[in-house]
């Protein structure tokens, strides 16, 4: 059994930024010349949300739009009381979000291919922007 892990970075210009990722996922397995096995993409961010969807702009402006309604940004929770005191960015939306959406992905391997059905793609979501932010692949052959 052979562990491999990579990263790369994304970069968000908007508070909430939903992205597809699928492609600089496919090309950090590509670069491992890895086989069979299994896939599996992280990031090391309480505010980021990893999951696989279909990638369609009214569908990710659905899903953006249901959180905000459901989750605000301001909705006076708890934890942002610090970050008004402290004078950054108030999160606790995102933390309550991301605790509710599926992170990480686990995507099976084989013959080197992303195993992914024909709509779905593994996408980002950063609720907690604009930043850079680390996606790690780790593949276990």
């Amino acid at each position: 059994m052979e562990l491999e892990t990579s990263s790369f970075k994304v970069s968000t210009d908007d508070r909430v930024e939903l992205r597809k990722i699928t492609d600089r996922v496919e090309d950090a397995i590509d670069e491992s010349d890895a086989g069979d096995g299994l896939v599996f993409v992280s990031t090391p961010h309480t505010t980021v949300a990893l999951f696989t969807n279909e990638y369609e702009k009214r569908l990710t402006q659905d899903i953006i739009d249901f959180f905000g309604e459901y989750v605000p940004p301001e909705g006076g929770y708890l934890h942002d009381r610090h970050h008004v005191a402290t004078e950054t960015q108030p999160n606790a939306h995102a933390h309550i979000i991301t605790s509710m959406v599926h992170t990480p992905v686990l995507a099976l391997l084989q013959d080197g291919t992303l195993q992914l059905g024909q709509w779905e793609d593994v996408l980002f979501f950063d609720l907690d922007g604009p930043s850079t932010r680390t996606v790690r692949v780790t593949i276990l052959e």
